[in-house]
């Protein structure tokens, strides 16, 4: 996942958002399950 082998899963990818406090969103790290609005 975070040398770019892998794509974060979705749970991970909520997770980092909420504890990143939206500096990274679910939308960067997965735009294949969550697009941007």
């Amino acid at each position: 996942v975070f040398n770019g082998y892998k794509k974060a899963s979705f749970v991970l990818a909520k997770k980092l958002e909420q504890c990143t406090s939206g500096a990274i969103t679910k939308s960067d790290l997965r735009p294949d399950i969550y697009p941007k609005d």
